[in-house]
């Protein structure tokens, strides 16, 4: 039964990375998120594979609820669900828990003014400014022809209260709707507050508690060196009892594709965006180190790379989301860079891990590489129609990457009515509004 909630918590961190105008590239966070290791503990029984798959969907609809657009309304019942299972999946999910609004918070956009036509991909306070200052001037203009006409236009809400005055009527007959929608976000965290409250009684009735005992931390730091260089592989995919790793070149490949994307993040974030990256990358380790020393290693039980996997995926997480916000500005060929790079990376890495992972089965570490037709062991069905599923899966994520091989310009190529240089657009156009080329504002039809 695990597989099927990890694939729908995978599903739910995808929607809440995905952007409209960055397309794929708004996901280039989510796919480094969930590595080989992920998918693995999610095959596995156990709820180890839920937490994770729980804390990356978490993490994800966090960062997106921090977008200067606003939380979608279908986000908060996703969070109070995600949250409330991640929350019940074992002792550790409070943590991440009460993590993720803190992550929320340091990475949060300011909101925009308009939340009717918001701009599609946007930075800080800067691009947010700077679109909405484009959209006056468009609305600006139009609305001088409107008057040559006969008068002001008004809004579409108002004009259709006007032709149609049950609306208003509805609007003072039922009150308590407006309270019951913004009452709603208050119930489904109240969902995630009870999952935590009832995994912490657990907690402190069942499991035990031993002391904090000096001589381990003091020996959990001497170790910790040799013990982050394992949980360093174990995160893309360390597989058995931890003792079936992949060959060392997919473990470079994946982690030089979160590199890339994390320097892109920094060198393309504004400040504030920069600095909360650096702080969620510090805090991230403070809280793994701690986690180790004072709370695991306590217990004198091996600390795995996936105790810290929920943690480990803010990485790619973030620097995907800071990408995200700031595609209209990153140059073309880094977008895509990153858009076809990414998936490549991702599908060659998650072929070896299954590869890998399969002939330890099927003909154990010393046999053959190529174990086709000599298989000592086959799962249900054979091996055939699972590696069909996972070419399937490659294909899918090849195909992710060729969108990104055309040259179509992520932004207008010319100057807005009343926008800064081209070169320095900061965001794409709201979807359906038609932007004049090379012709300013009107003087009659000037800024209201």
């Amino acid at each position: 039964m695990t597989p099927a909630p990890v694939a729908g918590l995978l599903a739910g961190g995808d929607a809440g990375g995905w952007r409209g105008p960055p397309g794929p590239l708004s996901v280039a966070g989510v796919l480094l998120a969930a590595s080989p290791m992920v998918l693995f503990m999610g095959s596995v029984l156990g709820t180890n594979g839920i937490e994770i798959a729980a804390a990356t969907a978490l993490f994800a609809l966090v960062l997106r609820m921090g977008r200067a657009t606003g939380p979608p309304r279908w986000s908060w019942p996703a969070v109070g669900v995600v949250g409330a299972l991640l929350a019940l999946s074992r002792p550790t999910g409070p943590a991440w828990v009460l993590l993720a609004p803190l992550v929320g918070l340091v990475l949060a956009q300011r909101r925009t003014r308009d939340r009717e036509s918001p701009p599609a991909v946007a930075g800080e306070a800067g691009e947010a400014g700077e679109a909405g200052e484009a959209g006056e001037v468009a609305q600006a203009t139009q609305a001088g022809k409107a008057g040559k006409a006969g008068g002001r236009r008004h809004s579409r809400r108002e004009r259709s209260r006007r032709a149609d005055p049950a609306i208003s009527r509805d609007a003072t007959r039922w009150p308590d709707a407006h309270r019951w929608r913004r009452a709603l976000p208050g119930l489904w965290l109240g969902l995630v507050a009870g999952g935590v409250v009832a995994t912490a009684l657990w907690e402190r009735a069942m499991q035990p508690h031993p002391g904090i005992r000096r001589a381990l931390i003091v020996e959990g730091l001497h170790r910790l060196p040799h013990d982050a260089d394992a949980w360093v592989r174990q995160w893309v995919g360390v597989f058995g009892w931890a003792s079936l790793p992949m060959p060392t070149y997919a473990y470079r490949i994946w982690w030089l594709a979160v590199i890339v994307l994390a320097l892109v993040a920094l060198a393309a974030g504004p400040r504030r965006a920069r600095l909360g990256f650096v702080a969620v990358l510090v805090g991230a380790a403070v809280v793994a180190v701690g986690l180790d020393v004072v709370v695991l290693r306590q217990t004198r039980f091996p600390v795995y790379g996936r105790y810290l996997l929920p943690l480990a995926v803010l990485v790619p997480l973030a620097a995907g989301e800071i990408v995200t916000r700031r595609a209209a500005r990153l140059p073309a060929t880094v977008r895509r860079l990153i858009q076809v790079s990414v998936p490549l990376a991702v599908a060659a890495v998650h072929l070896v891990g299954l590869w890998a992972n399969a002939r330890r089965y099927a003909v154990g570490t010393n046999g053959p590489v190529w174990f086709v037709g000599r298989s000592q062991w086959n799962p249900p069905g054979g091996w055939s129609p699972w590696f069909a599923l996972a070419a399937a899966g490659t294909l899918c994520l090849v195909g992710l990457a060729l969108t990104g091989l055309p040259a179509t310009a992520a932004s207008p190529a010319a100057r807005t009515a009343g926008g800064h240089d081209p070169d320095d657009l900061t965001a794409y156009p709201p979807a359906g509004q038609r932007v004049r080329v090379g012709r300013r504002p009107s003087a009659r039809g000037g800024r209201c």
